[in-house]
């Protein structure tokens, strides 16, 4: 395909330029919709997200009273484009809608509606029932087991390339089944 014809993979694409920069403001979108409409749709069904859009800019947080010299005592923030963040917004949505039916019930992280304060309150209610009532002659009383895992930079310290040839391996999977 000829990259001028797709503005996701051509920086200096005419059409975008200007309006791909790393200051995009809303204003500029809102003023030329359709113009952010056709590079959003050109993206997609390309697979593509242009190199102008992952551009950002790194803002250090102080966490609270931690001392200034150490690095865990920041939280850094990449401050993304506009355009980048609404074109997130679409992907996330499409990804949302297809895996949300798919989660377990109590899958409580990062899902829409659900708090820790969702999932601490299920684990009380379980405790309650099964302490409830009494252990003697047939009684109803029961036993619960609960355990807390918190595994500091889990996500930073995964295995990331066998998460990528997990992932090769579930799409030749979909795609055999889709062909056969």
């Amino acid at each position: 395909m000829n990259s001028q014809a797709n503005p996701a993979e051509n920086d200096g694409d005419e059409k975008l330029h200007g309006y791909t920069h790393t200051h995009t403001h809303t204003h500029i979108i809102k003023a030329a919709p359709s113009l952010f409409l056709e590079a959003y749709n050109s993206c997609l069904k390309e697979g593509t997200f242009p190199r102008k859009w992952k551009q950002q800019r790194l803002v250090l947080l102080p966490k609270g009273k931690k001392p200034p010299e150490e690095p865990s005592s920041y939280r850094p923030l990449c401050m993304l484009d506009t355009a980048s963040k609404i074109f997130e917004r679409i992907i996330h949505q499409r990804i949302d809608a297809v895996v949300d039916p798919l989660l377990a019930d109590n899958q409580y992280g990062f899902r829409k509606g659900r708090s820790t304060l969702d999932a601490i309150s299920l684990v009380v209610n379980t405790a309650k029932e099964a302490i409830a009532g009494t252990r003697w002659k047939g009684g109803a009383k029961k036993y619960c087991l609960v355990a807390a895992l918190d595994i500091r930079n889990a996500f930073n310290s995964a295995n990331w390339d066998c998460i990528m040839q997990a992932r090769r391996e579930e799409r030749a999977s979909i795609s055999a089944q889709t062909s056969g």
